[in-house]
């Protein structure tokens, strides 16, 4: 669990993100509830790579969605501001 939950006042066993909360809960009762198509992939690729995936419905966006991947350190909006995310140093 990332270190910096610490910093803002979180436990990480009451706050577990998305991946490892749909693990825990399969693990517990032997599978997942059935939302739509489009969530239930999503949570299969978070059960499957044990990682936080977010899926969104493009109709309900406004304006354009650019993926790629991060060049460098990324500025991040967090509960203590705006910083640069290091996965490295966790």
């Amino acid at each position: 669990m990332a270190p910096g939950l610490h910093r803002v006042r979180r436990q990480p066993t009451q706050h577990r993100n998305a991946a490892e909360a749909l693990l825990r809960r399969l693990g517990k009762q032997g599978d997942i509830p059935s939302v739509s198509t489009l969530v239930d992939v999503g949570n299969l690729v978070s059960i499957r790579y044990a990682m936080p995936v977010a899926v969104f419905d493009l109709a309900d966006i406004a304006g354009s969605v650019t993926v790629r991947l991060s060049a460098g350190h990324p500025k991040i909006m967090s509960a203590t501001g705006i910083g640069e995310l290091h996965p490295e140093r966790s």
